[in-house]
């Protein structure tokens, strides 16, 4: 794909430019109760190191539409950042649930017989996931609604 990745959001699939060291600084956490919200994870992570970016999953359709998937995908700065967050952070307990942090999968390297990249029909847990290039607009409206009540509960 010439140095494209695909990156999955809520507002569908874009590719981007990734330049080759990032995927050192890329770090996969999940089974995360709901209850963590990005800010939570971007508090507990930067004591390893500089974040550059947090990618936090929701669900975009079905009758979980809106509400968070229970994973997301952190960029260090450096590699040594990421390193100590899995280190230190795997199989840690919050709110009731041992979280998983491992370093982020390469897909482009992950292909099966069919050429296609087992993520894009596959989640973490083997369920299969729609493939779709775009999120229809009352999916992300009930992404930003749920977000909006997590953050009203966070302030109450």
């Amino acid at each position: 794909m010439n140095g494209k990745v695909p990156v999955r959001g809520l507002i569908g699939t874009n590719f981007r430019m990734r330049s080759p060291g990032n995927a050192e600084c890329r770090v996969y956490v999940g089974n995360m109760d709901p209850r963590l919200n990005e800010g939570a994870i971007v508090k507990l992570f930067q004591q390893f190191g500089k974040l550059k970016r947090c990618d936090y999953l929701w669900f975009t359709s079905g009758p979980r539409r809106g509400q968070p998937r229970g994973i997301c995908f952190l960029e260090f700065e450096s590699a040594e950042g990421a390193e100590k967050a899995i280190a230190r952070m795997n199989g840690k307990e919050l709110h009731g649930r041992k979280i998983i942090v491992e370093r982020a999968q390469d897909h482009s390297q992950n292909k099966n017989e069919g050429g296609v990249a087992k993520g894009a029909l596959l989640g973490r847990s083997g369920a299969k996931t729609e493939k779709r290039s775009e999120v229809s607009p009352n999916a992300m409206i009930a992404a930003l609604k749920n977000k909006l009540n997590q953050m009203e509960r966070e302030n109450d």
